[in-house]
């Protein structure tokens, strides 16, 4: 019982910590900071910073899936008027738009292997949750190809990897319209499966 009372309020630091920094992260500011200095700004110590995050990055992978499953849970209620089609397109721009906020360097959050809680595993599931939860709420849970929504899911996952990469690589070029890009190419992977309009 101890451990879960010390998980929950560990959880509650996180939450805060991360409510503190939006205002940076958002500006673009949070980058230029150290930890001293984003610690003195929001009035707590390094150590409890440490406790909850392991780096900088770390918060900022944290940022990321909270978004994400913010924006998901925000979305929820449009989703009974949407056709599948049109749910896979935002939970993919989705992935995207958060990068985008936290700007270029955060691409490199996900190749962090050592925090269990925020890596390139962890945002894998939580987009592949996210398109699972399309399908159900499209079919019915389980009344579609198991084989179908992993090939697509799949595909989508690898797809949002190359554009953030290809992004990255890109930082310097402002013809470069990130969102733009993202959008073209997951409507042009959505049209070449065969998804029923009905769904």
């Amino acid at each position: 019982m101890a451990s879960l009372k010390v998980t929950l309020k560990r959880k509650k630091v996180q939450q805060d910590i991360l409510q503190a920094a939006l205002p940076y992260i958002e500006s673009g500011k949070y980058n230029q900071l150290t930890i001293r200095e984003f610690c003195n700004e929001i009035n707590i110590t390094t150590g409890m910073f440490y406790r909850c995050y392991k780096t900088k990055n770390d918060l900022l992978a944290f940022y990321s899936i909270e978004t994400s499953k913010m924006l998901f849970e925000a979305s929820k209620d449009k989703f009974s008027t949407m056709s599948l089609r049109e749910k896979l397109l935002q939970i993919s721009l989705w992935s995207v738009k958060s990068l985008q906020i936290m700007g270029p360097d955060s691409l490199f959050i996900y190749l962090n292997i050592d925090n269990p809680e925020c890596n390139c595993d962890v945002s894998r599931q939580l987009f592949l949750d996210q398109i699972k939860a399309a399908f159900d709420t499209s079919y019915g849970e389980g009344q579609y190809s198991e084989d179908e929504f992993l090939k697509l899911s799949n595909y989508l996952i690898i797809l949002d990897k190359g554009i953030s990469f290809e992004w990255y690589s890109r930082q310097d070029d402002p013809e470069f319209d990130l969102m733009k890009v993202a959008e073209s190419c997951f409507n042009k992977a959505l049209n070449s499966f065969n998804l029923p309009e009905n769904a």
